[in-house]
């Protein structure tokens, strides 16, 4: 049963992202959990894709980052970003974030974190501070629920007015075996000086499976569709990484 499901996400994943065009732009981001597990360190590729829409161009999202826990409350991560058209992929930003956990050590229910994100625009980009609020609940049978609260500012070349304004729930199953599956929805809102309707800011949601393989390494699969009319109609995003 667990292997009909796994397969069913993957297949869904890639179908998704064939048979509708999207309407903007890809997704690197998570919905990243509370936790810092002392002594552990970790390296990710990340790959979004996003079919053309009306014969343009298909785009194309790239990020590589490295973590490492400072200790069992803190842990921090170095980013670098890329995006683009097929041929015209440029950098686009590098980023450095700190996690500090602030629930008390120990087997709890409830997880909360925060985290502190400074980024480097490139190639005409913004750059970006960020103060992001994440927890996470364990609930019965294996499931859990993840809610994260985002706000930026901008500052540098191009930079825009106002507080920039996100969320991102994620409810999770873990089977044995160390095989995660779920359901991920991220809420872009705008900035604070102009939100605008449901249908001007960027919703979606859709399914992803995690799976273990060898020797530490982890591979994601997930398919993002629109519930907005400014979102992309769907996306597909593949991870895949190795803690050490």
């Amino acid at each position: 049963m667990l292997r009909q499901m796994i397969w069913r996400i993957l297949v869904l994943t890639t179908l998704l992202a064939v048979l509708f065009p999207p309407a903007e732009g890809q997704t690197l981001g998570g919905v990243f959990g509370p936790a810092v597990k002392e002594g552990t360190q970790e390296t990710q590729y990340r790959f979004a894709w996003v079919p053309g829409e009306n014969g343009g161009s298909d785009r194309f999202g790239h990020r590589l980052h490295w973590q490492r826990a400072l200790d069992s409350r803190r842990m921090v991560r170095l980013i670098a970003t890329a995006d683009g058209t097929a041929g015209n992929v440029e950098p686009a930003n590098l980023s450095v974030q700190l996690l500090q956990e602030l629930t008390p050590e120990g087997p709890r229910a409830w997880r909360s974190a925060v985290r502190v994100e400074l980024g480097a625009g490139l190639n005409g980009r913004a750059s970006y501070a960020g103060l992001h609020w994440s927890n996470e609940v364990q609930l019965e049978q294996g499931w859990s629920a993840r809610a994260v609260a985002l706000s930026s500012v901008q500052f540098g070349e191009n930079a825009r007015d106002g507080v920039f304004l996100q969320s991102r729930f994620r409810l999770n199953r873990k089977f044995s075996g160390g095989t995660n599956a779920g359901i991920e929805m991220f809420n872009t809102y705008g900035s604070t000086e102009a939100f605008g309707r449901f249908d001007e800011q960027n919703h979606r949601a859709g399914p992803y499976v995690t799976l273990p393989l060898a020797d530490g390494w982890t591979f994601y699969t997930g398919a993002l569709l629109g519930l907005s009319d400014r979102a992309a109609d769907t996306e597909a995003r593949f991870w895949i990484g190795r803690a050490f």
